[in-house]
């Protein structure tokens, strides 16, 4: 980082860069499933578009309801589909931007350079801000109301869980925790040192 003539602090292009990432990206696997979502959503909207004077007739028509309601829905979920993929790739810079204006983006580059790493890496817990990986995470201590470990099951099969938290801005999962209790003193011990950054948290389900 370096300071301009106003005296204001500037961070290195390159560490906000790699906080965005952060932030945004949480691995190979999960990257390539959205990426494909959004191949195949492009194909059904370029289907659409190439077959747009059928879809019009049929909507012209004035028989068979069933066959508009499906054409409706071919339309409409590519483009909310795409929709909803540029909102969550643009929540990162999004994200930065208020914590510029906010005047608090040194402060999570700080945690975020100096912070513990926890759970391979899935979450870093900083002094006065707690960053999770791939989930658009970056929540200051004295936001979160509430915190608990989410288990998700399937047919009474773990399938996931997660540190959530409520906070001001709603409900959030701030990182994936190791499944089927691996970790769990871990788990714990993190709780307990956020609320220490924060005595008034309730801590569990309700």
């Amino acid at each position: 980082r370096w300071i301009n003539s106003k005296g204001k602090v500037l961070m290195n292009e390159s560490v906000v860069k790699e906080l965005k990432k952060y932030i945004f990206f949480s691995s190979i696997g999960e990257f390539i499933r959205e990426i494909g979502g959004l191949i195949i959503l492009i194909i059904l909207l370029v289907i659409f578009i190439t077959n747009i004077s059928d879809i019009l007739d049929m909507f012209r028509s004035e028989d068979n309801m069933l066959d508009k309601i499906i054409g409706c829905v071919m339309v409409l979920f590519p483009i909310f589909g795409i929709v909803h993929y540029c909102l969550v790739v643009s929540a990162p810079k999004r994200i930065i931007r208020r914590l510029e204006e906010e005047g608090e983006l040194s402060n999570v580059i700080m945690d975020f350079q100096k912070g513990e790493k926890l759970f391979g890496d899935a979450v870093r817990v900083g002094n006065k801000y707690i960053i999770g990986k791939g989930t658009n995470c970056i929540i200051s201590y004295k936001d979160i109301k509430q915190i608990y470990q989410y288990i998700h099951k399937t047919n009474h099969f773990e399938d996931y869980r997660s540190l959530r938290a409520y906070t001001n801005d709603g409900t959030k999962d701030i990182c994936q925790l190791p499944r089927n209790g691996a970790g769990e003193q871990t788990v714990r011990q993190l709780i307990m040192y956020i609320c220490t950054k924060n005595p008034n948290i309730k801590v569990g389900y309700k």
